[in-house]
């Protein structure tokens, strides 16, 4: 045997040795795997931990939002009903323009005065208490003020939300769209005075003043309960209410 023919002998003896040891690791690693033992670093093997299934967090209860009615449904007050043009007979179901309001009629409108100060009246179903009385021309920052500073009855008075100043609104009545509760005793120019814009509560969306737009909150008319928002700089009139 000559040199050259030793050394390729040599050469494909250490070949099939790197092979033979390439399987066998690959064995090794193939049981580890079954095993779930993963090579890390210098050799240290661990394993791994079975992944934590992350349940859904429960949602905490808050405060009801603005726009959301935290009592039993209020009826609207509407007893009429209406094609497109005109009023007409209440239909029966499965006729024409059935399922209005006035159809259905459904919930209930309840008010009591406070047998001590007859300038506060109670509504029934939402459990709020209303100043009959109310202050007209002021801004809406004007308005939170002077809710907030009242001293009446030892509650603690507020602008109403969106949601509780509509409550309060008759559809079933215009000029102005409210239960005769709230002006019993007024003379014909007070009564006027409530057909008119009243402040409720900000919008959430429009909350800040930027270079092209004021802060806006909510207004509801009171002459046919049509809701709107508005600057918070222009004058309207407020009725506070308490939840106390």
């Amino acid at each position: 045997m000559n040199f050259r023919t030793a050394a390729i002998l040599l050469i494909m003896a250490a070949v099939f040795m790197l092979v033979s040891c390439g399987e066998q690791s690959s064995g090794q690693g193939s049981a580890a795997a079954n095993t779930k033992q993963l090579s890390v670093g210098r050799g240290i093997e661990f394993t791994p931990v079975e992944p934590v299934k992350r349940l859904k967090p429960v949602r905490p209860v808050r405060d009801f939002g603005a726009n959301i009615a935290s009592w039993p449904l209020v009826a609207t007050g509407q007893t009429h009903c209406y094609d497109h043009v005109k009023e007409i007979p209440c239909p029966y179901a499965g006729m024409p323009y059935a399922g209005q309001d006035g159809n259905i009629q459904y919930g209930t409108r309840s008010y009591s005065t406070d047998p001590d100060n007859d300038n506060l009246i109670k509504d029934d179903v939402t459990g709020r208490t209303w100043i009959k009385d109310f202050k007209q021309n002021v801004t809406w920052y004007e308005a939170k003020i002077f809710c907030e500073s009242l001293n009446i009855a030892n509650k603690n008075w507020r602008l109403p939300t969106t949601h509780e100043l509509r409550s309060i609104v008759d559809y079933g009545a215009v000029n102005p769209a409210i239960d005769s509760v709230f002006y019993q005793g007024f003379n014909e120019a007070q009564k006027a005075e409530i057909s008119t814009w009243f402040w409720a509560s900000e919008h959430t969306h429009f909350n800040k003043d930027t270079d092209n737009r004021a802060a806006s909150s909510w207004i509801v008319n009171f002459f046919d309960g049509f809701v709107e928002y508005t600057s918070r700089y222009n004058s309207y009139s407020v009725r506070c209410v308490t939840s106390d």
